[in-house]
């Protein structure tokens, strides 16, 4: 079989199982124990930032050198696992000194009980996340595919035998497991050599790529992380629990979507430097836009149809429905600036893209900190979501018009028809609780104005990724 092929194939699966495993868990676990497994993982992606952005610095020296300097690729690699070390080591002080000490904080949601076993999470984390991002540099796909499938499978193999707080610890020392024996693998016959010769430029050089990368990727996933934040802070435990299922159903619908976008990105990056000839970025970059942004609102109205069958199974979690639905087109949203947030990277322009985040974040953080000073409800805590992602999107999109300029598919009136007035729909039936049933309805006006596109865009979901390169015109 292909590798596109089985990686593609192998992804779905995996997203399949992380789904089944994620409501499974938050069924087990009911709204209040979720919520305290929700904060968890929250603090979990605060320090998932520690890394200094060195897998971002790497992905980016290894995409975009050129062939005649792969001899230098054995020290960059070397000196990302170098600079991985520091930090693991800053990162164990801490928890070390936490244990001796003996503190207590955030007892609202035990953190102290388990925080020692999340920073242990963090470390493995990101030697896994810079050796996937160099393995993908390199196509070995394989890999990926098998360390993906052992996170994914880590939940069954406790969900089943453990409840209550025993569950909670459980699957962080599941997911310690999995790390360990994905990093084994990893390290088995890898696909390039390794330097641990200390080189100062290298590593400065990796930190002045990586730490604006960090910035502009955290400053970017601060807008999805600010809302939770808010609603830990104001909210109860159960209403986090709420919060969080929504946000890892909303995440876990456009994990396929993104399979597609971790494979090409570094092809994209390759695509759209600026030594490329500007007609054909600009074409290059309208094109991801139209296949990938339209794709990703086909996926936003079927998940808005079909998943109130989901909460037949979860009937506690009943509530989560509108929060779901406003999440979902955040998401949609979110994908139209793909293509210019990756021109902009390509470029050297992470900084601008970095500053745009942070002032949706501050809209963001501003207008949801008022509403749930007002003890609003929790879904219009996700429309504030919706609000900093738009502002986010739209700006991304005109700096990249501004880099380089791209024929719009905005002023279609198909476009319009089919994705804008469908959007305002499920905004107004979701915000002011009507009773009318309109879940059908985004997803008709989707198939109906937009049917000329529905076979290029199920093409691109489901056909190997070598096929969807020479789709968007960046094929080798």
């Amino acid at each position: 079989m292909n590798k596109a092929i089985f990686f593609t194939v192998s992804r779905y699966l995996c997203f399949g199982l992380l789904f089944v495993g994620g409501v499974l868990v938050a069924k087990i676990m009911g709204p209040w124990l979720f919520g305290i497994w929700g904060f968890l993982k929250l603090v979990q992606q605060y320090l998932s930032y520690t890394n200094m952005g060195v897998n971002y610095a790497v992905n980016t020296q290894l995409a975009t050198r050129a062939e005649s300097e792969r001899d230098r690729d054995p020290i960059i690699i070397g000196s990302s696992i170098i600079l991985w070390g520091a930090t693991s080591f800053m990162l164990l002080t801490v928890g070390v000194v936490k244990e001796l000490s003996q503190l207590r904080f955030f007892e609202k949601y035990h953190l102290s009980d388990y925080l020692f076993l999340l920073i242990l999470i963090t470390i493995l984390t990101h030697l896994q996340q810079l050796l996937i991002n160099i393995y993908r540099i390199y196509g070995a796909l394989m890999k990926i595919a098998l360390s993906e499938a052992i996170y994914a499978l880590s939940p069954f193999s406790v969900i089943f035998f453990f409840r209550q707080e025993q569950l909670i610890q459980a699957l962080l020392l599941a997911t310690i497991g999995s790390g360990i024996l994905s990093i084994a693998i990893f390290f088995w016959k890898p696909p390039f050599r390794i330097s641990l010769i200390i080189k100062q430029k290298e590593l400065s050089q990796l930190l002045k790529i990586g730490l604006p990368l960090l910035l502009y990727n955290a400053s970017f996933y601060l807008i999805l992380l600010s809302t939770r934040t808010i609603v830990s802070f104001f909210y109860t435990v159960e209403d986090m629990g709420y919060f969080s299922l929504a946000h890892n159903l909303a995440n876990a619908t456009f994990l396929g979507l993104n399979a597609l976008s971790f494979v090409f990105y570094p092809v994209i990056l390759s695509r759209v430097r600026e030594d490329r000839e500007e007609a054909k970025v600009s074409e290059i970059v309208r094109r991801i836009t139209e296949l990938y942004g339209v794709a990703a609102f086909l996926i936003v109205f079927v998940a808005i149809t079909v998943t109130p069958l989901i909460f037949y199974f979860l009937a506690e979690y009943r509530p989560v429905q509108p929060i779901l639905n406003i999440l979902f087109l955040s998401q949609g949203v979110l994908s139209f600036s793909f293509a210019f947030t990756s021109l902009a990277i390509a470029r050297r322009r992470q900084l601008h893209i970095a500053a745009l985040s942070l002032g949706s974040v501050l809209v963001v953080s501003l207008i949801g900190g008022f509403w749930a000073s007002l003890h609003l409800e929790l879904r219009w805590i996700a429309f504030a979501t919706f609000i900093g992602l738009f502002i986010f999107s739209v700006s991304a999109i005109l700096f990249g018009h501004y880099l380089v300029g791209s024929s719009s598919i905005f002023g279609n009136k198909n476009f319009f028809l089919g994705i804008v007035i469908p959007c305002m729909l499920v905004l107004w039936s979701n915000l002011f609780e009507t009773n009318i049933q309109l879940q059908w309805i985004p997803l008709a006006c989707f198939l109906i104005f937009l049917r000329h596109k529905l076979y290029t865009i199920v093409i691109f979901l489901i056909r190997p990724l070598s096929v969807n390169f020479g789709i968007i015109g960046t094929k080798r």
